[in-house]
């Protein structure tokens, strides 16, 4: 009996010869041939990672997993990330966004077979760090005329996007500020 298991779907040629048989006599044979354990199968992507969030200037990971028979092939098929932000091996990515990207970009993944191809796109959510919380500030006190307390000086740096916030803290009325502040 001869016996061998195949690695893959496919055709096989076997070369049988014989040695001391009777003239004129045959000799019977047996071909066993055990298929792949796995049934032949077109690739499908495993669930989804995305939507995944990032940060500018943080690094964010996520992978894509494809199953099929024979085993698929995963690539990075197109992607709107920023060039040299990324590096994807087998479907594992790891991206490290620039001010550029916030936004929504896309990484479109295929998986490839010799039976067909699958393809998955996942989203990455970019957006830039929380900033700061403005440092506490304080200004000078003294009494009007009136009674009233008032603001000999009150100035800020400003710092990205927020504005800082005037609030009172002791007994005597909110003071109104103008909108533009002088910068000291």
């Amino acid at each position: 009996m001869i016996e061998f298991e195949a690695n893959e779907v496919g055709t096989y040629a076997v070369v049988v010869s014989a040695r001391t048989v009777p003239s004129g006599g045959s000799q019977p044979y047996a071909l066993v041939v055990r298929g792949p354990k796995d049934v032949p199968s077109a690739p499908t992507f495993g669930e989804n990672p995305g939507p995944v969030e990032a940060v500018v200037g943080q690094m964010a990971e996520f992978e894509v997993t494809a199953s099929g028979y024979p085993i698929p092939v995963v690539q990075l098929q197109s992607t709107t990330a920023s060039a040299n932000s990324y590096d994807v091996d087998a479907g594992y990515c790891v991206y490290e966004p620039p001010w550029e990207d916030i936004g929504t970009q896309t990484f479109m993944f295929t998986a490839s077979n010799s039976l067909g191809v699958a393809t998955q796109v996942v989203s990455v959510y970019v957006t830039e760090a929380a900033p700061d919380a403005p440092a506490s500030m304080s200004a000078p006190m003294r009494r009007s005329p009136a009674g009233a307390a008032s603001v000999s000086k009150l100035c800020w740096l400003r710092m990205g996007l927020l504005r800082p916030q005037l609030t009172k803290t002791g007994g005597a009325p909110l003071i109104r500020v103008a909108p533009r502040m002088p910068r000291c």
